[in-house]
């Protein structure tokens, strides 16, 4: 009410707005002013993307019109944000939807150990018996799986190695096995 009265809106106001008045009968106009304003849109941390933010991408870039582009960047894996509304299943809901997929292949920041023992924790490898014997198990659950990368040995991280001067254990022995 007081924000009323002050003409104030905040960022929430702003998409609950936006949204509501996208969804109302006479919005073409909108619509197409947006279109023509925005033809190509690029939502990085989609994740973290809640219901009404998702209902306005989807008005604006149906799948159906060529004449646009709409790129979402995101990993289900990193959403954080659901306190404040970001919600996984919305994520879930764009990919379905998405025309395409890609996938990162190689990581070109951490070191080779580093993304190998991501790759062993997080792709559902579970060891047993004295063979080690692998089994896959569904870490996330909701259809959110795990794909292994690559490291590259230009990693970013291996130029500033991480070392304890006051000991003898090295961040770099440990990523290279020693």
């Amino acid at each position: 009410m007081l924000k009323q009265q002050q003409l104030v809106m905040d960022f929430d106001d702003l998409i609950q707005v936006l949204s509501d008045r996208l969804a109302e009968k006479d919005a073409q106009t909108l619509i197409n002013a947006l279109r023509e304003q925005y033809p190509y849109a690029l939502v990085d941390e989609f994740q973290d993307t809640d219901p009404k933010q998702y209902q306005i991408i989807d008005i604006l870039y149906p799948s159906s019109n060529k004449d646009q582009a709409l790129f979402m960047i995101g990993d289900p894996k990193q959403a954080i944000y659901a306190f404040r509304g970001g919600d996984i299943y919305t994520y879930l809901q764009a990919k379905e939807g998405a025309d395409y997929s890609w996938y990162m292949e190689k990581n070109w920041r951490s070191l080779a150990g580093v993304v190998n023992g991501y790759n062993d924790l997080f792709s559902g490898k579970k060891f047993s018996g004295e063979n080690k014997e692998q089994e896959s198990v569904d870490v996330f659950g909701e259809g959110i799986g795990y794909q292994a990368i690559e490291y590259s040995d230009l990693a970013k991280a291996a130029s500033y190695p991480l070392i304890d001067k006051d000991s003898s254990y090295s961040y770099i022995n440990y990523a290279q096995g020693k």
